[in-house]
C-alpha cells in the first residue's frame, strides 16, 4: 500500500497539490484514471473550503482519496467526473469526512 498525506488549507494553490499527486501516482494509474484521480482530489479540497487533511493511498485493486476535516460535511460529496467511482461524506467525532474510491487495475510489480 502506498499513501500520500498533505495538509490542505484555505488559499492552498491546487496546482501545486494536483502536481503533488500527479508525482505520487504516476506508475499506479493509466493516464486516464490519474486525469480522473487529479479531478476528484480538486473537487474535495474545492467541497471542503481548502481546509484538513487529504489522504490518497492506493491499495492493490482500489485507489482512495479522503479528505479530513474540522466540520461535519452539510452536504454530500461533489459526484466524481465518472460513475466508475463510488463516494460519501460522514460525520466523526472531531470533524467529517469526503472520500471518494476508484476500483482500478493491479499496479504491475
Amino acid at each position: 500500500m502506498t499513501s500520500l498525506w498533505l495538509s490542505v488549507r484555505a488559499g492552498t494553490d491546487l496546482a501545486g497539490l494536483r502536481a503533488s499527486a500527479r508525482a505520487h501516482l504516476d506508475g499506479q494509474l493509466d493516464s486516464g484514471h490519474l486525469d480522473e484521480a487529479l479531478t476528484v482530489i480538486a473537487a474535495l479540497v474545492r467541497h471542503a473550503d481548502g481546509e484538513g487533511q487529504l489522504i490518497v493511498s492506493r491499495r492493490d485493486d482500489n485507489l482512495l482519496i479522503e479528505l479530513m476535516t474540522r466540520r461535519v460535511p452539510d452536504s454530500p460529496a461533489p459526484s466524481p467526473p465518472t460513475p466508475c467511482w463510488t463516494y460519501g461524506a460522514h460525520a466523526t467525532g472531531t470533524g467529517g469526512v469526503i472520500w471518494a474510491e476508484l476500483a482500478v487495475r493491479p499496479s504491475p510489480q
